[in-house]
């Protein structure tokens, strides 16, 4: 299904986030419970699972593509767009992994410091292991985004280079909002509210043992 941006109407758009999550996690007796959206303890576990499959996946990327959407659009339409978007760079030969995440902007606050706050719009961040060289990547993520039904002034696409391991993991962490980057989480509402909105997904065979096969993950 392609995002049809012909077809948008002027309506209220819905709150993606949460503006103030459980801390904790509500099932009390399962303290290494995983989810997204119930709690920051829950999103933290849910980001060290991720982690760790991404330290010990064979396949390590050496691109980061970060596709900003520069309009508010709602759970579903994020879902439709992203469908006409991975179906485009798949056929490009792209293999990724991707992580959504609710985008922030910086205020000054009174005392002279600055705060990022949510604002009601997505981005992704996209590890990408090719070849291609970062201005054939930059060319093929806006062909696809315009594919997926986006016009110019509703995306931005912006490229780093990963040249190394430590690099790597730093990207990683920062991407999934672990360790030292938790306290920047904005939890996505749950599902029930929202409908599902991956929090995490790949781009072709993103995960890989050493001889090209299919991983098990929960082996990993």
């Amino acid at each position: 299904m392609t995002y049809n941006v012909q077809c948008r109407l002027a309506v209220v758009k819905e709150i993606l986030y949460q503006e103030s999550p459980r801390r904790c996690n509500s099932y009390y007796r399962r303290t290494s419970r995983r989810t997204w959206t119930d709690s920051r303890e829950t999103h933290q576990n849910a980001a060290r699972r991720e982690y760790h499959l991404l330290l010990a996946n064979h396949r390590q990327a050496n691109h980061l593509i970060t596709v900003k959407y520069l309009e508010e659009f709602t759970a579903d339409e994020i879902r439709a767009i992203w469908t006409g978007l991975k179906a485009s760079l798949q056929q490009q030969g792209i293999i990724a992994f991707a992580v959504i995440e609710v985008t922030t902007r910086p205020q000054k606050l009174p005392e002279g410091g600055w705060k990022s706050y949510p604002v009601n719009r997505v981005h992704y961040h996209i590890l990408v292991d090719s070849e291609l060289s970062g201005r054939r990547l930059r060319g093929i993520f806006n062909r696809a985004c315009q594919d997926a039904g986006l016009v110019k002034n509703e995306f931005e696409v912006q490229y780093e280079s990963i040249p190394d391991r430590r690099t790597f993991e730093h990207k990683c962490r920062y991407i999934l909002k672990y360790d030292n980057f938790k306290k920047d989480a904005i939890l996505f509402r749950p599902r029930n509210e929202i409908g599902k909105l991956d929090k995490v997904s790949s781009i072709g065979r993103s995960f890989i043992n050493a001889d090209g096969t299919r991983p098990n993950k929960d082996k990993m």
